[in-house]
């Protein structure tokens, strides 16, 4: 996983913190799902896929952490495995 901007990265809590213009998460699939736990206040991010916008992910406006499906393969029970 390669992080591209400005990151937060506080490994032994098992977090990474971003949330400025043009902060980047890239990485390379390999199984048939990809989720993301995120925190934020209405923020939203663009998902890419292969270079393509693939979905956009909007946070509750309350802070609160939740679960986002980024990606799955259609064998995937909806990014459930």
């Amino acid at each position: 996983m390669v992080y591209e901007g400005r990151v937060s990265k506080h490994y032994s809590k098992g977090q990474v913190e971003f949330n400025w213009p043009g902060t980047q998460l890239k990485t390379k699939l390999v199984g048939k799902s990809l989720k993301v736990t995120l925190a934020g206040y209405g923020d939203q991010f663009d998902v890419l896929v292969n270079g393509q916008l693939h979905k956009k992910i909007v946070t509750n406006a309350n802070g609160n952490f939740e679960e986002h499906v980024v990606f799955y393969t259609a064998g995937s029970q909806n990014g459930r495995d």
